[in-house]
């Protein structure tokens, strides 16, 4: 135990601490199935990604003592935050009290690589880690790939939030079979964002890829759906949940031009026989533009 702590000092791990064995590890209903926790990353670089963990459900009990553990694609922890019950922050202070976060930077990371999170609590009766909710997140690459090399290009997801239960499990399964068994390794995201209400996916054509001047900034921005335009790109409520895109970047040429390619899918169920129903994805439509 005193060898654990060491090695954890960096994070100012204290000898009242609780740390548990090497090998003890914890199979529960929170890491197996639906979770009321959540760890999500939201900003990402090329070394460093800040992650956030808590809860937005009420009536939780703030963990008296928690962890975020940061592990590389081997299995390896390379980072570790530690969490008492005063660090604990509040999401929306002037709505509720019962609602907790917070939100640590992890610097020092490799870029392109992916990393797993882990957002665990002690549970002294059983004198064990408890794993809440993980993520996985990959460092941005330092560069594009070019596409005449054939290699994987960035990919990031866009896709309507979801319940997690309320469809079945449909859009959920959905999004998880393009990391699990694309058709096209190429369509495995790299990352994934889940923008909350109606999503603006139904007009999707090559024409509305947008390029205009940001003055702000003194420089050119590509926008898919222009501020202007948005009411054209809204689709019926009841197959909100139903679509997502898939957008892949690469230079082109001599590694100076960029190519951009949008993929919608389409969410379909497949009935293999009465007891069982496959959840697939079905490529919509496709289209590329090179930017610059």
């Amino acid at each position: 135990m005193r060898g654990n702590c060491q090695r954890l000092s960096w994070v100012g791990c204290r000898s009242d601490w609780p740390v548990a064995p090497m090998g003890i590890a914890m199979v529960n209903r929170y890491y197996q199935g639906l979770s009321e926790f959540h760890c999500y990353a939201t900003r990402v670089t090329t070394g460093s990604m800040r992650l956030w963990v808590g809860t937005l459900e009420r009536d939780m009990h703030k963990p008296a003592n928690a962890r975020v553990r940061l592990c590389d694609g081997s299995g390896r922890q390379v980072r570790v935050r530690l969490i008492r019950r005063a660090d604990w922050e509040r999401p929306f202070p002037a709505v509720s009290q019962d609602r907790f976060c917070k939100s640590f930077t992890f610097k020092g990371l490799r870029p392109g690589r992916m990393y797993r999170a882990y957002f665990e609590r002690w549970r002294a009766d059983v004198k064990a880690w408890e794993i809440l909710r993980s993520a996985s997140i990959r460092t941005l690459p330092k560069r594009l790939p070019l596409s005449a090399s054939h290699a994987k290009p960035f990919t990031i997801a866009l896709g309507s939030c979801h319940w997690p239960d309320h469809d079945g499990g449909r859009v959920g399964t959905a999004y998880r079979g393009l990391y699990d068994h694309p058709r096209d390794p190429h369509d495995s995201p790299d990352t994934f964002s889940h923008p909350r209400g109606k999503q603006v996916l139904s007009g999707w054509k090559s024409r509305r890829v947008n390029r205009y001047l940001n003055k702000t900034r003194d420089g050119s921005m590509y926008d898919i759906a222009h501020k202007t335009s948005w009411r054209q790109w809204v689709y019926p409520g009841t197959r909100t949940r139903e679509y997502f895109l898939t957008i892949t970047f690469s230079r082109h040429g001599h590694g100076s031009g960029i190519r951009m390619t949008v993929k919608g899918w389409l969410v379909r169920d497949v009935d293999l026989d009465e007891r069982r129903k496959r959840i697939l994805t079905q490529r919509a439509f496709r289209f590329s533009r090179k930017l610059t």
